[in-house]
């Protein structure tokens, strides 16, 4: 081989290794120009990161404070749970709905009579007395429609009896107006054992009983009242319906403390 043909050959191999060379710049280039990149999207990605920390630890943050307005609203809502159960076992107490009665002590000895409530002599005032008619015109009163089962002229106010309706009354026939004049009839109610002491008289102590009752305002109030034995009281009315009112009052309501009291009818 001449010397022509080698510079020939190493010439060949020289313009190779700066080809290579050349690309192997063009590589390291690109790979720079690739790593640069890289780098600005990692970037990109902490702070897509961070954000996304920041937000995660404000949203914690709201969730504590919501977590706390909860406890709090539950303890609220308990105390009110609460104060409505104590409203309402008071409302169904038997002892807050009516009011307690209390008895008028005896300076005397203890003794199993019952006394009535006091009432001032001004605000009582007793009733007429019934009407005198002639025995030509004698009034009676209507009865009321018979009880589907009638009751014993009797009852006790431990157990309450059905309303009392009593039988009519036949109506007498008339008379010559010479018959002198006669009193109408009474219809009467006895209580006992209750202690009369302590009122001006039995229209007073008649008054009183009629106090004990809650609906009172719908019964009559021309009631007169008389001793019936040492510790009884017999309240009459001008008509049949009238007592028989207060005794089935009397009776439904069932009085506390009068547990121990009879009533009566009294015709």
């Amino acid at each position: 081989m001449s010397i022509g043909d080698l510079r020939d050959e190493f010439q060949t191999h020289v313009t190779a290794t700066n080809t290579n060379f050349i690309e192997v710049q063009e590589s390291i280039r690109q790979f720079s120009l690739d790593s640069t990149e890289v780098q600005h999207r990692l970037l990109s990605m902490s702070s897509i990161v961070e954000s996304l920390r920041v937000a995660h630890n404000a949203g914690m943050e709201q969730q504590n404070t919501m977590l706390v307005r909860l406890d709090n609203t539950n303890s609220v809502l308990q105390r009110i749970e609460l104060e409505l159960q104590n409203l309402s076992t008071r409302v169904q107490s038997p002892e807050d709905a009516e009011p307690r009665r209390k008895r008028i002590r005896s300076e005397s000895s203890p003794s199993t009579e019952i006394r009535l409530p006091m009432i001032t002599p001004a605000s009582v005032e007793p009733a007429p007395l019934p009407a005198t008619t002639s025995a030509a015109s004698v009034v009676v009163p209507t009865p009321p429609p018979p009880a589907p089962v009638p009751a014993s002229a009797s009852t006790t106010s431990t157990q309450a009896p059905p309303p009392f309706t009593a039988p009519p009354m036949p109506v007498p026939a008339a008379h010559s107006s010479s018959r002198p004049f006669q009193r109408a009839p009474e219809f009467g109610v006895r209580i006992g054992p209750i202690v009369l002491t302590g009122y001006r008289n039995m229209n007073d102590a008649a008054m009183a009983v009629l106090s004990i009752l809650r609906g009172r305002n719908r019964l009559s109030q021309h009631v007169r009242g008389r001793h019936a034995g040492a510790n009884s009281l017999l309240m009459t009315w001008r008509s049949e319906a009238e007592a028989v009112a207060f005794f089935n009052m009397w009776h439904e309501e069932e009085p506390a403390g009068y547990g121990q009291v009879s009533v009566s009818l009294n015709f």
